[in-house]
């Protein structure tokens, strides 16, 4: 669960290992495993897993863990995997949405891991076109002793040093991120050390094709039962030298990123994004700055999980954005500071500023700066 491929030009984050044969030492033990997979690894040295494809399993990676009566989860038909249910349903999607210029998807794998290991395991990825990706990562763990690692299969060797990593690969390159933990500890397994792990190897009998090269991992540098990841991929032409950096305010409640004038904000207790995206459009389309203050209404609307409130500035300006019930009380303040000239658009997910949801009904979005304010309504429906 949590898996991920990124390409530009040539595949530049894969799948890792070789299917060198059906039931294999490496097939068992790698190629299958979380640890040739971009996902999570979270390590107790005493877990064990069950036997895969009918062959014992020796290595201890950290990973995901399914005790299914066929290797690969296979029912005969829908109806038995319902009465199984608890057993096959490893994970939720919980947040699809495509906003245009970027897109929002949110995972719950915690199931996919041993309950004994594991507690919570989400990740939320917000792919901002045409070739970033924000990778947020939650992992709780039942014991601060287990080692938690970010892992990323690179189809080459990466270059440059933590926290800004490159791989290139044909006429593509992906430059890795690495925001959260600070200071982390950097691991790349390449070469006779790439299917090793444990102090094991698995090497495959036989090379099936182009493979992944190296193993990213990222783990920090002190135990915590819980730890945050965040990590920002960028897929480029390989002729791209450089690509925005990426920063992070870490507060109580949530976690922020900044990155090409872009503030996306994850709360750290539960899933959902907040993003604000200052965007030019109207310098775009006209090739001049808002020549006045301008409100639009938020698109959609009606709306159930989120909608979009676009507004343009005419000039620098200290502002706030904010939503109020029906009795005039502020329940949510989406934006507020000082902002330069421009259009922009912000998401409000139709919750408080402590984090509930709202219930359904009429709210006034209201726009201030200075001496003028612009109002909009919004029907919120649950």
């Amino acid at each position: 669960m949590g898996h991920f491929l990124i390409y530009k030009s040539e595949l530049l984050a894969g799948d890792g290992g070789h299917y060198d044969s059906f039931a294999s030492d490496h097939v068992v033990n790698y190629y299958l495993r979380s640890i040739a997979h971009n996902t999570i690894l979270v390590h107790d040295p005493d877990a064990t897993w069950p036997a895969i494809r009918g062959q014992q399993v020796s290595g201890n990676d950290g990973g995901q863990h399914h005790d299914w009566p066929h290797h690969n989860g296979h029912v005969e038909d829908a109806a038995a995997w319902q009465r199984g249910k608890d057993l096959y349903d490893i994970a939720d999607i919980t947040a699809y949405e495509d906003h245009g210029d970027y897109l929002y998807v949110a995972g719950d794998g915690s199931r996919a891991y041993d309950p004994n290991v594991v507690e919570t395991f989400t990740r939320q990825i917000v792919f901002i076109r045409p070739g970033t990706f924000v990778v947020f990562d939650r992992v709780q763990a039942t014991s601060p002793d287990f080692r938690k690692t970010w892992v990323l299969q690179a189809m080459k060797p990466p270059t440059g040093a933590a926290p800004l990593l490159q791989i290139d690969h044909g006429e593509g390159r992906l430059f890795v991120q690495t925001v959260l933990p600070a200071n982390p500890e950097v691991r790349l397994a390449q070469g006779d050390a790439l299917y090793s792990y444990g102090g094991q190897d698995y090497p495959p009998s036989r090379d099936t094709g182009p493979a992944p090269e190296c193993r990213l991992e990222i783990s920090p540098s002190q135990p915590s039962r819980e730890d945050f990841f965040l990590h920002v991929l960028t897929a480029t032409e390989v002729a791209t030298d450089s690509v925005p950096q990426a920063t992070a305010q870490v507060a109580d409640d949530y976690i922020e990123v900044s990155i090409d004038g872009r503030r996306l904000r994850f709360a750290k207790s539960e899933l959902g994004l907040s993003m604000e995206v200052p965007t030019a459009i109207t310098q775009e389309k006209t090739g001049a700055l808002p020549q006045a203050l301008t409100l639009e209404q938020n698109q959609p609307n009606p709306f159930n999980s989120s909608t979009v409130i676009q507004f343009a500035l005419p000039a620098q300006t200290q502002l706030e954005l904010a939503v109020y019930n029906q009795v005039g009380q502020k329940v949510a303040t989406l934006l507020e500071g000082i902002r330069g000239p421009g259009a922009y658009a912000v998401r409000w997910d139709g919750r408080d500023d402590a984090g509930g949801q709202m219930a359904s009904g009429v709210y006034q979005y209201r726009l201030r700066t200075g001496d003028e304010v612009q109002t909009r309504s919004a029907l919120l429906l649950r």
